[in-house]
């Protein structure tokens, strides 16, 4: 015997108000804007100038707008001295989606008690831009480090 199986399939459309945009005069309009979050690659004294730092790192914009006059604070410090050196990296800008690598060349002081016979550890942070969210404020414990040096 022979069997013989017939299946239809019902490609009828569904409206369905999960899949449809629909337009909403109540709901809140959420404006884009940039995320943008640094990561701390090198610092080292320059060789070819030893009055200058480099301070190397990778910044990431993870957003879906360019973020623009993005400032970087590049910090030196130690336990038991705490900052030492500080400064701040007119950057620019950064389109979204993406990452870059960042390099600047700050000239060395002593102000803050720089010596060059100790340790120090580098860490840099997105310090402000235009229409974006920097993604250390989300982290409390990196909101206190930051703003307390």
């Amino acid at each position: 015997s022979i069997i013989i199986g017939i299946y239809f399939y019902n490609s009828k459309n569904v409206d369905s108000p999960l899949l449809e945009e629909k337009e909403c005069p109540t709901c809140p309009v959420i404006e884009e804007k940039a995320l943008l979050d640094v990561y701390m690659y090198d610092w080292v004294i320059n060789l070819y100038d030893e009055s200058e730092f480099i301070f190397n790192y990778w910044i990431y914009n993870y957003g879906k707008v360019e973020a623009k006059d993005i400032k970087v604070r590049c910090k030196l410090s130690s336990q038991e001295q705490g900052v030492v050196f500080s400064t701040l990296h007119n950057y620019g800008n950064l389109a979204s989606l993406s990452a870059e690598f960042g390099e600047f060349t700050p000239k060395i002081t002593t102000l803050g008690g720089y010596n060059e016979n100790k340790e120090y550890s580098p860490y840099c942070y997105v310090e402000s831009c235009e229409n974006c969210e920097m993604l250390w404020k989300r982290i409390p414990e990196l909101v206190e480090s930051y703003q307390k040096n």
